[in-house]
């Protein structure tokens, strides 16, 4: 079987890790940089509770990427409570990427 998966960022990272682990081994292709100081789009990232589990599946600690909880969010003076929590998400790509052969390519819409 043969599987392609475009983009190793936060899902293409996951899914390849996970078809690796079922011993599927999927082309994955990155266009590469995001312009960022950290190369990704938003070089922290919110996540819920929940992640723990995903990232389990993944062969994965949560704890091994938690910067802190949020605990609340201000949206325009509005203070609401919250079940996220930081992350340090360059490393998780990097975690998630390990293993994975990534072509650099740019798809286009032509």
């Amino acid at each position: 079987m043969k599987v392609a998966v475009v983009g190793a960022g936060i899902a293409g990272g996951y899914l390849g890790r996970l078809l690796e682990e079922a011993g599927i081994s999927p082309d994955v292709y990155e266009w590469g940089d995001h312009g960022t100081s950290c190369g990704y789009r938003s070089c922290g990232w919110g996540a819920p509770d929940t992640t723990g589990t995903l990232l389990h599946h993944a062969g994965l600690d949560l704890d091994d990427y938690l910067l802190q909880p949020m605990v609340t969010m201000n949206f325009d003076g509005l203070v609401a409570r919250t079940p996220l929590y930081t992350l340090d998400k360059p490393r998780l790509i990097r975690d998630l990427r390990s293993g994975l052969r990534i072509t650099q390519r740019r798809f286009t819409d032509r």
